[in-house]
């Protein structure tokens, strides 16, 4: 004969007015020839906004096979009721010792008040027509209801968690741990909720005009969250909110096939992020040089942008107004040249006249020197005709003076005459520039001629 202790796990289900909480199932046993599992239910009954009216726990045990085994089992033992009898328990510390004997199948059940604090904390808030108000305000009343639900999971106990912080060092911290729960909850609303919308529940029709809501919950991370929040609206004509069931219980997320691959992909993903976590690191390094290079660009373009404004000034302030100068002198240049050529093509043909008149006075003075003894020749001859016209006035003026007074004019005539006719030494006479000529020709202009060049 064994005394066996068998370990529980706690199911809850909770009641929204009312609302059911379960916690359930638990490892089997063998003792001896008998195989022992024990499951532990609460239910607890929630007024409309999540507070708890009444909770009860259920304590079931299964034997199974051939023997006799003693069973220690930890029970609530507020108002302890044997289930599939009316004997009583033997209660010791907070605990049931019974001795069974089994051939085949047996089992055992209790229910006892549960004065504990629940698992999971329910809150419920209500909207009717976007103004926050009780359950009881919607009753009979019509418009657009919106039902808002929050469940969150307080198991959470402060634990020291190490783990490689991807640069191959174990870093140790404390984080809140909570027993990993899944759950659903479930509610079917009534013919008079109609246009009913929900961004998280699966829905589906019962068939007779009512909408059956369900909604599952992943109450742990990194799968899911401690905390979920869900909720629907409908458009109503009066009526009662309906009923709502949470049904949960704790999972082994290592073990349990739904989230057995995911704890799998999530260890994966651990050791992967270990390697991208050093990736990251040196990314991050890199990405700091590239800041830096960066910020170097950054002075670049700002002392590149100084001497834009510095160009510009210099442009605008003294290239421009000299450009603008330039263009004119440039012009005025243009202008010159055009002036320049019209003036050489001018010079061109005024050299070219000159040219020509520069022949022809080479041919005049060619013939003038030609000529020029012949000239002196005459003007000699002139000189000695006005000297014979001297000496020939000087007899007739000689007569004239014998002649009576009345012939006294014509004297008067030929001594002008006489005088204006002169002498080559008497200045202002015709003889005296005659005689000049004669010389200036014969010693300047004549010789002159031979020393004039011509091209």
């Amino acid at each position: 004969m064994k005394l066996k202790s068998t370990p529980v796990r706690l199911g809850v289900a909770l009641v929204l007015a009312p609302v059911v909480l379960v916690l359930a199932s638990g490892p089997a046993l063998a003792a001896d020839n008998v195989i022992i599992s024990n499951s532990e239910t609460v239910q607890a009954h929630l007024n409309s906004d999540g507070t708890v009216r009444d909770a009860r726990v259920y304590e079931q045990i299964a034997l199974q096979g051939n023997g006799t085994v003693n069973i220690k089992n930890p029970v609530s033992t507020d108002n302890l009721r044997n289930l599939d009898g009316f004997s009583s328990f033997v209660v010791t510390d907070g605990n049931i010792f019974t001795k069974q004997t089994v051939d085949g199948q047996q089992r055992l059940r209790t229910v006892s008040d549960y004065n504990k604090k629940l698992p999971l904390q329910v809150t419920v808030t209500y909207k009717l027509n976007g103004k926050t108000v009780t359950a009881g305000d919607v009753v009979g009343k019509a418009g657009k209801l919106d039902v808002h639900y929050k469940v969150q999971n307080v198991t959470g106990k402060d634990q020291d968690v190490t783990y490689d912080d991807g640069t191959g060092q174990m870093i140790t911290e404390t984080q809140k741990v909570v027993i990993p729960m899944v759950g659903t909850l479930t509610t079917v609303l009534p013919s008079n909720f109609v246009d009913v919308a929900s961004g998280e529940a699966n829905m589906a029709g019962d068939g007779r005009g009512q909408t059956q809501m369900s909604y599952t919950m992943t109450l742990f991370g990194p799968i899911g969250s401690p905390t979920s929040e869900f909720g629907y609206s409908a458009t109503i004509t009066g009526g009662p909110i309906p009923d709502a069931t949470i049904s949960a219980l704790p999972v082994n997320p290592l073990t349990s096939p739904p989230f057995k691959g995911g704890s799998a992909s999530y260890k994966a993903g651990a050791a992967s992020g270990v390697t991208l976590t050093a990736g990251a690191i040196e990314i991050d390094a890199n990405v700091l040089k590239l800041r830096d290079g960066a910020q170097t660009l950054i002075a670049g373009l700002i002392q590149l942008r100084e001497g834009a404004l510095k160009l510009n000034l210099g442009l605008a302030g003294d290239a421009a107004p000299g450009a603008i100068k330039l263009a004119a002198g440039a012009s005025q240049l243009n202008s010159g040249a055009g002036q320049l050529a019209a003036g050489s093509n001018t010079l061109a043909a005024g050299a070219q006249k000159l040219d020509v008149g520069a022949g022809d006075l080479k041919n005049g003075l060619g013939q003038a020197s030609a000529k020029a003894p012949a000239l002196l020749v005459g003007l000699a001859q002139v000189t000695d005709g006005l000297k014979k016209v001297d000496s020939g006035l000087a007899l007739l003026y000689g007569g004239i003076g014998q002649l009576p007074a009345k012939a006294q004019p014509i004297h008067d005539g030929i001594q002008s005459m006489l005088h204006g006719i002169g002498t080559v030494s008497t200045p202002d006479t015709l003889l005296f520039g005659v005689n000049a000529v004669r010389s200036g020709l014969a010693t300047q202009a004549i010789p002159g001629l031979d020393t004039i060049p011509f091209s």
